[in-house]
């Protein structure tokens, strides 16, 4: 079902199973990240954020570097004294472009990896400087949860992203190439991000 598609923002919504999954479209938007703070500040509410990264999911050109790029990421959470684990996943030559294998005609091998880190309010800023070739995932936490506890759940089922999305009430993936959010909750949330995304498509953030 599309919801306001004239808008700055397009927003479709379909169910699968019992939960409710909002598909929003930010093409237009030249300041996505302007928008996605906001977004995740206003679900987050009190919460804290989990973020993982996956550079297989990732836009890659023929010249991208993934280890300088994740050299970078974990150099900016070192200097906000940012927890996080990174996993290296695999390593072989072909690049990904949503998820599908591209040769390139080189050999070189590619190390892929998943970085993952827990972020408070006071630092949801960080979300901007996270290079734009990564892909990401943010899923709200409760604030009762241990950051190392939910850092090592994540060692332990960084295989299977689905069994770890359960033990969250919402999540948002962004798709930096695409320029899209997947927002997935269960359907008590439905009413509140549906207004939510109503009052963000409503408001100025600069187009393209």
């Amino acid at each position: 079902m599309s919801l306001f598609s004239r808008t700055k923002i397009a927003v479709k919504k379909e169910w699968k199973e019992s939960n409710i999954r909002f598909y929003v479209d930010c093409h237009k938007l030249k300041e996505i990240n302007q928008f996605k703070i906001g977004l995740v500040r206003a679900i987050a509410k009190d919460r804290r954020i989990f973020v993982v990264i996956d550079t297989q999911y990732s836009y890659q050109n023929a010249d991208y570097n993934i280890d300088d790029e994740v050299k970078h990421l974990t150099e900016l959470l070192d200097e906000h004294t940012i927890s996080f684990r990174k996993i290296m996943t695999k390593v072989d030559t072909d690049h990904f472009v949503l998820g599908f294998p591209i040769k390139l005609g080189n050999t070189r091998k590619m190390s892929q990896y998943k970085i993952a880190f827990l972020l408070s309010s006071g630092d949801f800023d960080i979300i901007a400087k996270i290079p734009e070739v990564f892909n990401s995932y943010y899923y709200f936490v409760p604030n009762d949860m241990d950051t190392e506890e939910l850092l090592d759940k994540f060692f332990s089922l960084h295989r299977n992203m689905e069994e770890l999305e359960t033990i969250f009430e919402v999540y948002i993936y962004s798709d930096n190439f695409i320029r899209k959010l997947r927002i997935a909750s269960g359907q008590e949330n439905e009413n509140f991000i549906e207004g939510l995304l109503k009052s963000f498509a409503e408001n100025n953030y600069p187009e393209e």
